[in-house]
């Protein structure tokens, strides 16, 4: 809907002060494919729905995610048993720093979990991981020209 408002000239503005809930309740499969479907979103609104601007800057972006994010994505991009032997020992040790009321680590590690399928979704949907790593390559180099 963004897009169609904007394509009509709608003006958004960012309120860093603005507060918005959202209350769901799903089940931990059903949560890890959102990130999945956005990714491969991004990609699809990219291409066939004329936001030129988005892959490029998600591709960017990469560039500058956390150490261990990138590591996780080049570890399990492609490689969908390493992935779910690494995103159930990821989500076990958020369980376990939760029981412990460790407030930061379950945070950390289930924002690990949410961009790999983020990553996961943009590589499938540019077909596999070389696309995906050329892309970010190619993102990048443009940027600095």
């Amino acid at each position: 809907m963004a897009y169609r408002l904007e394509q009509l000239g709608v003006r958004f503005v960012f309120n860093d002060r603005a507060i918005g809930y959202h209350y769901v309740a799903r089940s931990f499969d059903s949560w890890m494919a959102t990130p999945y479907a956005y990714g491969r979103n991004d990609v699809i609104f990219t291409y066939q729905k004329g936001q030129d601007w988005l892959l490029p800057t998600v591709l960017q972006e990469y560039e500058e995610r956390q150490a261990l994010v990138r590591i996780l994505t080049r570890l399990c991009l492609d490689r969908p048993r390493l992935s779910r032997i690494s995103i159930t020992a990821i989500n076990w040790i958020a369980r376990w720093a939760a029981s412990l009321h460790l407030s930061n680590l379950p945070r950390i590690a289930y924002s690990g979990i949410f961009n790999l399928r983020y990553y996961q979704g943009v590589a499938d949907e540019l077909n596999g991981r070389p696309h995906f790593y050329q892309a970010v390559k190619q993102a990048n180099s443009d940027e600095t020209a």
